[in-house]
């Protein structure tokens, strides 16, 4: 329920110590005080040393780890809750306290798994809020410590069912903080595409304000083409070869100048990446493109272009945490045969993580949603997505 600040092989060994010293002190203490008495202290000598292990490791050291190390303890409250219900139901058989919590534990594993993508993004997202979301596991924690820590094994099953109604109110908050997050995200993900499609338009302005700049000295240089032949006709008549060419390498420039840059073919995708590759010139990039994209693509225009601009702008802000001096690149490649095949790669400062599905993980807070984005769009076209680092670079390959 959390990303963890260090690396996995540092997280696991001090996890394992960590772990072992907590739970041998306790074992000790359990054995000198016996049940009745550690049950009363167990908060201090066992669940506080646990928090404060989580809160070392853990990427965010404020409560969105509380959070989660509450949330976590509430789980295992409810799995203890099941194991007492079986045992109820099944007049007291001792295998049915074990079934209730396997049954239980099954359960709340798939229902993590599903959920996990959603909480992690939103720790990501959201950084205030946790202090009062937390309120609500611990409330039922300190339930849990005064129903069953607190109560002897024999008169737990007496309070059950005010322990299960308590539950009912837990479980119906944790759903609707979760469709809370749900909505946020989706919100997130509808403000990204509304600024990127407010980049679009800026996009599409700025190339037509080149366009026309561009048809206004051409039309100048359309007028003044009579004195360039002019000239020219008298440096060859006098012979002067070398004043001609430079003046003709002087023409090709100026019509150079007055033709706004073409990126690839298609109409929607060369205002964006001219865009978009102009900010990273003016970043000192060094920017490089080879992209063969038709004016007709198997895929929506608008949903591809902010699928490059999400990457470009991730590969800028990738450039830009590289050191001083460090030579700062973006290769774009593009091919269309059967399929069209693109490779976005750039250079990179600090260390590139990748999660078990082969996702990139965002460094810092607010990250992410472009390459949410990128997947979202891979997935809604059964589109090839893998993201990789090759020989210094970082890389992206969609295949559509």
């Amino acid at each position: 329920m959390t990303d963890f600040r260090y690396g996995k092989k540092r997280v696991w060994i001090t996890l394992i110590l960590g772990m072992a010293a907590i739970i041998g002190f306790n074992l000790a203490a359990y054995l000198l005080l016996r049940y009745e008495l550690y049950s009363r202290i167990s908060l201090l000598v066992l669940h506080l040393p646990m928090l404060l292990l989580f809160l070392l490791l853990s990427k965010y050291r404020d409560f969105r780890t509380v959070f989660s190390w509450l949330t976590a303890n509430s789980v295992v409250y409810l799995i203890t809750l099941a194991g007492l219900f079986f045992t109820i139901c099944f007049a007291g058989q001792p295998a049915a306290d074990y079934a209730g919590r396997l049954a239980a534990a099954i359960l709340l594993f798939f229902l993590w798994k599903s959920l996990r993508p959603l909480y992690l993004s939103m720790q990501k997202a959201l950084k205030r809020g946790w202090g009062i979301f937390c309120l609500m596991p611990l409330g039922y924690y300190a339930a849990a410590y005064f129903f069953i820590m607190r109560v002897p094994m024999a008169g737990r099953s007496e309070n059950l069912p005010l322990q299960l109604l308590m539950t009912c109110v837990v479980v119906a908050a944790y759903c609707l903080l979760f469709l809370f997050f749900r909505q946020m995200r989706e919100t997130m993900r509808k403000e990204n595409e509304r600024q990127l499609l407010k980049t679009q338009v800026k996009a599409f302005e700025r190339y037509r304000e080149e366009i026309r700049q561009g048809q206004q000295q051409i039309s100048i240089l359309r007028h003044d083409m009579r004195h360039y032949t002019v000239h020219m006709a008298a440096l060859l008549r006098e012979d002067k070869t070398g004043e001609a060419l430079r003046l003709t390498e002087h023409l090709d420039d100026a019509l150079l100048r007055a033709t706004p840059a073409r990126r690839c073919e298609n109409d929607l995708l060369n205002p964006v990446l001219s865009y978009y590759l102009q900010r990273a010139d003016q970043e000192e990039i060094e920017v490089e493109a080879n992209l063969d994209l038709p004016r007709s693509l198997p895929v929506d225009d608008t949903e591809l272009s902010i699928v490059f601009a999400n990457a470009i702008e991730n590969a800028i802000h990738a450039c830009g945490r590289q050191e001083p001096g460090e030579p700062r690149r973006i290769i774009l490649d593009a091919v269309t045969n059967a399929r069209v095949t693109i490779r976005i790669s750039n250079t990179y400062g600090g260390e590139v993580r990748f999660d078990k599905h082969g996702r990139p993980i965002a460094d810092g807070d607010g990250y992410g949603i472009g390459t949410q984005s990128i997947l979202a769009f891979a997935k809604k076209y059964g589109a090839f997505c893998r993201f990789a680092v090759e020989d210094g670079l970082f890389c992206l390959y969609l295949q559509i």
